[in-house]
């Protein structure tokens, strides 16, 4: 049963609903195709499954069918009288790596489509200022993610090192609040007796960014 290619995008594209279709090896006077594309965890995605022809009358598409531990979506949705297209909602959940649900539709045939549901990491580390005299001064850190965070603080807990802990330390972790995209630490700078250079890093679900803080004496 051939089917189109799996379209991939990254989690921050604002993405247009990609055509895969796949059509049934059995007579039918109509077939069913599905319009889907990428989303990050834990928004909703609007997808459309569409018939070769207008529908003579109203079509019920059911047995819709994905993986309920990545995206769920209703059980049947309608196309009307004469039309072709009907948009129902796949909702993601959650996920710590890139996941792929199959989501099938069934009217006279069957389609199949794939969704890519990525989750939230970490896609800069900045800090402010960027040097500092051991000691006498700190820096602000700022974790930004790739999307708002979404499920429990667990799910948005960033993990924090410094690479020379006698120049400067962080907290062990910072919380992105659900639906924030930032979060803020100090970096707490120590004294030293030679200008010394220090990796700060953020890593979640797999991420990791640094930024280097310079600590002088």
């Amino acid at each position: 049963m051939p089917l189109s290619p799996r379209r991939r995008v990254r989690n921050d594209e604002n993405t247009r609903p990609v055509p895969l279709s796949c059509r049934s090896p059995w007579p039918a006077r109509r077939n069913t195709n599905l319009l889907i594309g990428s989303v990050p965890a834990g928004p909703f995605s609007h997808e459309r499954p569409s018939l070769f022809e207008p529908a003579a009358r109203s079509r019920r598409i059911s047995d819709f069918t994905g993986s309920s531990a990545e995206a769920t979506v209703p059980v049947r949705v309608t196309v009307a009288t004469a039309a072709t297209t009907a948009t129902f909602t796949v909702t993601s959940k959650v996920v710590s790596s890139v996941a792929n649900p199959v989501i099938t539709a069934t009217l006279n045939g069957l389609a199949i489509a794939t969704l890519t549901v990525n989750p939230v990491v970490v896609a800069a580390v900045a800090l402010n200022p960027t040097s500092v005299p051991g000691g006498i001064a700190n820096s602000t850190g700022t974790v930004t993610l790739n999307g708002p965070a979404v499920g429990t603080a667990a799910q948005g807990t960033v993990t924090l090192s410094s690479s020379n802990t006698a120049a400067a330390t962080v907290p062990a972790t910072v919380v992105v609040t659900a639906g924030a995209t930032t979060a803020n630490f100090t970096v707490t700078s120590h004294a030293v007796a030679t200008t010394s250079t220090v990796n700060i890093s953020a890593s979640l679900n797999g991420s990791t960014k640094s930024a280097t803080l310079t600590v002088t004496p």
